[in-house]
């Protein structure tokens, strides 16, 4: 299980994969890959992209399959509060200032191949760029993380593109599931039952 920074860990690990295979695009320009927040679509960006790729998480859900799991022991025999399981949904953008829709289009299709081909982000990616900053890691060796494409429903995209009119751009939307965060509050174990009073 991870810690309170895996949210991050994980924008940061998508982005640095494809910055990595930055090279494949078979574009020459040297692409631009930013975290974006839903301001960045309305206004001028933090971080402007002339040619490059954006991420956005849009939406942070609980997953309902691992809601109700019980508490979590560790080596010493301490008992701790279940793991908040979250799935964590992505839009991905391609920009292009100069180079048009068709320059757009190769983008997101070269991104999108990259992310298939990943579709699985083992720990050790995942916590790279804590690790060379020198912060600890963020997961566990053993855990991985599912990067899945996540088409959207109408209703979900006619909500999403309302708030984002004015820099509609085409976008590939993906899902990062099952990202479980371990709890630091303890569970105080009750006593065994001795005897009976009826």
């Amino acid at each position: 299980m991870a810690d309170h920074r895996a949210i991050t860990a994980i924008s940061k690990a998508l982005l640095r994969l494809l910055k990595t295979n930055e090279k494949r695009a078979g574009i020459q320009d040297d692409l631009k890959f930013a975290l974006y927040e839903i301001k960045d679509f309305m206004d001028k960006p933090a971080i402007p992209l002339t040619i490059g790729l954006s991420l956005l998480l849009y939406r942070v859900e609980v997953n309902g399959a691992l809601r109700n799991m019980g508490p979590r022991g560790d080596a010493e025999g301490k008992l701790y509060r279940p793991a908040l399981t979250l799935d964590l949904h992505y839009m991905l953008t391609p920009w292009s200032s100069d180079g048009g829709p068709e320059t757009q289009q190769r983008l997101l299709g070269w991104a999108m191949s990259i992310l298939d081909g990943n579709s699985s982000l083992p720990a050790n990616f995942i916590n790279e760029d804590f690790l060379a900053e020198g912060q600890g890691a963020v997961f566990e060796d053993n855990e991985t993380v599912q990067i899945l494409a996540e088409p959207l429903s109408f209703q979900d995209y006619l909500t999403l593109w309302d708030k984002l009119k004015p820099n509609m751009q085409i976008s590939a939307t993906y899902v990062a599931r099952l990202v479980q965060i371990r709890s630091a509050l303890t569970v105080d174990a009750a006593k065994p039952v001795q005897t009976r009073d009826l």
